[in-house]
C-alpha cells in the first residue's frame, strides 16, 4: 500500500474516531467515557433486542434543563428491565433507588459504576437512604424510584405507593417526571426480563410539581392516581415484595 493510500486511512480512522468519541462524550456524562459507552450500549440494546417504544418524549427535559432544579423520575415497576428502558430515553443519567436485597454482591461493582442508592425493605425507618438521594439532588444529579417499593405481582396490577417517594420529592423540593411501562416480559424472576426479547412501551407524562408544605403521603396518593389513570389497572391495597 502506497503512503498515499495510509495517509488517506489514517485520515478516515482518526475522523470516525473523533466523531465516535464525540458520539460517547456528549452522551449522558461529559467527561465520563465509561459511563457515555455505557449509555449508548443500553440506548443500543433496548431498541434492537427488546424494540422499545417511547411516547411523550417532549416531556423529557434536556441535560440543561435537568440539573436546573431537581428532577426524580418516577415510575411503576413492572420488571428487572425498567432501569434500562428509561435510561435509554433520558439524555441525563438517572441514580436509581434499589433494593439493597436485590442487589447482587457479585455485581458490586456495577452498583458502584451506576451510583445505585440501596434500600434496605426490611427497616420501616430506612433514612440512609433518603439522606443520599437528596445529597443528590443537591448536587444537580437526578434520582429514580419506584414508589411501589417493589416489582408488580400479578402483572397488569398496580401496588400502592409507599410514602417514601413522597417524602423524597418533599424534602427535596423537586420536580417529578412521571413514566408508566408496560408490555414488559411477565417472568418469575427480575433478572430474566433482561434476556428475554420483547417489545414493551414507556410513557412520560408532563412534570409534575408540588406545593412546599405538601405530606409525603399526599404527594405519593396524587402519583398514583395519575399511574392509575394511565393504566387503568387495578389496584392491590398490599404491597407484595419481589
Amino acid at each position: 500500500m502506497s503512503t498515499f493510500a495510509w495517509a488517506i486511512l489514517f485520515v478516515v480512522f482518526w475522523c470516525a474516531w473523533s466523531l465516535f468519541s464525540r458520539w460517547v462524550h456528549d452522551a449522558i456524562a461529559p467527561g465520563h467515557p465509561v459511563l457515555g459507552m455505557t449509555y449508548r450500549l443500553v440506548q443500543f440494546y433496548t431498541r434492537f433486542f427488546h424494540k422499545l417504544t417511547v411516547q411523550g418524549r417532549e416531556h423529557i427535559p434536556s441535560r440543561e434543563e435537568q440539573r436546573k432544579s431537581p428532577l426524580i423520575v418516577v415510575s411503576n415497576h413492572t420488571a428487572g428491565l425498567d432501569p434500562f428502558l428509561i435510561q435509554a430515553a433520558c439524555p441525563f443519567h438517572i441514580i436509581w433507588l434499589m433494593a439493597r436485597d436485590m442487589m447482587d454482591p457479585r455485581f458490586s461493582p456495577l452498583w458502584e459504576h451506576l451510583n445505585i442508592i440501596s434500600v434496605d425493605r426490611t427497616s420501616k425507618r430506612e433514612m440512609a437512604s433518603v439522606r443520599m438521594a437528596l445529597r443528590r439532588l443537591e448536587e444537580g444529579e437526578a434520582v429514580g424510584i419506584f414508589p411501589e417499593g417493589g416489582i408488580e405481582r400479578p402483572s397488569r396490577h398496580l401496588l400502592t405507593f409507599k410514602s417514601g417517594a413522597g417524602l423524597i420529592i418533599s424534602r427535596g423540593k423537586a420536580r417529578v417526571l412521571p413514566v408508566f411501562i408496560e408490555n414488559t416480559p411477565d417472568v418469575p424472576q427480575a433478572w430474566q426480563s433482561l434476556v428475554i426479547p420483547s417489545s414493551p412501551r414507556i410513557t412520560f407524562g408532563p412534570i409534575m410539581t408540588f406545593e412546599s408544605g405538601t405530606k409525603p403521603d399526599e404527594i405519593s396518593k396524587r402519583l398514583q392516581v395519575w399511574f392509575e389513570d394511565q393504566s387503568q389497572w387495578p389496584v392491590l391495597t398490599r404491597p407484595q415484595e419481589v
